[in-house]
């Protein structure tokens, strides 16, 4: 898969998925408004210009990618998250994660977060990285913040992606993220094999390339209150 489709597939899956299961949006506009933190980049190879090209979405940017930026990182955390749980209600419906330390989060942001979703039905999508979930080992586990209790997925630590690339299997017929997709002919990779948890609804599977690929989810998620908590286990 080139790195042009995989942004487009990320994008389909904010399109197709969060308002089909009665998601927030503007409603003035009914545009989606996007919160994307960690690599959100305005660059070829990141996902910010498919965002910008689409006018169902608003993207709001935070470059938090702290081993590219160093200190700038928590630079933009500071200066250009939300400042007020009321601010991230008013200005956002979807907020994206990838790419960035777990510990770098603003704690009263996560609170925020945790809490929108369970009363006002805010989206929360986290895609796969180096730094994601619980992080291959690597960098400090999502698991030790609040986020890990939003997540659909378990994960742990040591645990990560061999040189194999796997392909997507749909377990969902006719789901709006998964059809009319040449899946057979897309290879996919994950640094993260993290497990689905009870309660979670399994879009699409790894398919078992690998030992570590058996029955890990590709694609899921589950409710929590309002909101809908997203785990995208694709670079």
């Amino acid at each position: 898969m080139t790195t042009k489709n995989r942004h487009a597939l990320l994008l389909l899956l904010i399109l197709s998925f969060f308002p089909s299961v009665d998601s927030r949006v503007d409603p003035q506009s009914g545009i989606i408004r996007t919160l994307h933190i960690g690599k959100a980049y305005l660059r070829p190879y990141a996902p910010g210009p498919t965002f910008v090209k689409d006018p169902r979405v608003t993207w709001m940017p935070v470059p938090a990618h702290a081993w590219s930026l160093g200190e700038e990182a928590k630079r933009n955390l500071r200066i250009y998250m939300p400042r007020s749980q009321q601010e991230l209600l008013d200005k956002y419906d979807v907020i994206i994660e990838d790419g960035m330390y777990a510990t770098d989060m603003p704690v009263n942001f996560i609170a925020w977060l945790t809490d929108g979703m369970e009363r006002e039905g805010l989206g929360f999508l986290m895609a796969d990285d180096s730094s994601s979930f619980a992080t291959s080992g690597r960098h400090p586990s999502w698991y030790l913040t609040g986020i890990g209790d939003i997540l659909p997925v378990d994960d742990t630590a040591g645990l990560f992606g061999p040189p194999e690339q796997f392909h997507c299997m749909p377990q969902i017929p006719d789901h709006p993220l998964t059809r009319q997709l040449p899946w057979e002919e897309v290879w996919i990779s994950s640094s993260n094999k993290p497990t689905i948890r009870e309660g979670a609804t399994m879009v699409a599977e790894m398919s078992p390339t690998h030992w570590v690929n058996v029955d890990k989810p590709y694609m899921c998620y589950w409710e929590i209150g309002e909101g809908i908590s997203f785990a995208y286990v694709h670079k």
